[in-house]
């Protein structure tokens, strides 16, 4: 079966998150997508309120985690987040993790008019308890708990 490396970001950092929605991931640990940083571009639904995404830019970083995914999963993610209907695009980057680099699939967000839109304090609490399940830096957990009204 063949198996694929994903870079969750936003709220698929929640390893329960993931569970619900790709029942069977295997969590591989932190990782770093380089020279990108974090925003809101979309106005989600679900959370009705902004959802995360990434941008291209030079000597930043996103941190993250890397799961590894059946493709089964990837279908299901890939319909989750709205792939082929324009809200996000799914592509294959290099991250960084403690044993090197590493390609993994990541989906970025399509900006809707009006980005960036402001997280919801649910789905910001969401990123930092798999910031913090996931072991990310105590750096990029204080940011996240920035963001925080």
């Amino acid at each position: 079966m063949q198996r694929h490396k994903y870079f969750a970001y936003g709220s698929n950092l929640c390893p329960q998150q993931m569970e619900n929605r790709c029942p069977g991931s295997v969590a591989l640990g932190p990782a770093v997508l380089q020279d990108h940083r974090l925003t809101f571009p979309r106005h989600s639904i679900t959370w009705d309120a902004g959802s995360a995404g990434v941008v291209p830019a030079e000597g930043l970083v996103v941190e993250g985690a890397l799961y590894e995914l059946t493709q089964i999963h990837i279908d299901l993610l890939d319909s989750y987040e709205g792939v082929g209907g324009g809200n996000h695009d799914r592509q294959t980057i290099a991250v960084e993790t403690s044993n090197g680099s590493t390609i993994a699939q990541v989906y970025i967000a399509n900006a809707q008019d009006g980005a960036p839109f402001t997280p919801s304090n649910k789905y910001l609490a969401t990123m930092i308890r798999g910031a913090v399940a996931h072991g990310l830096s105590d750096h990029w957990i204080e940011m996240l708990r920035a963001l925080l009204p």
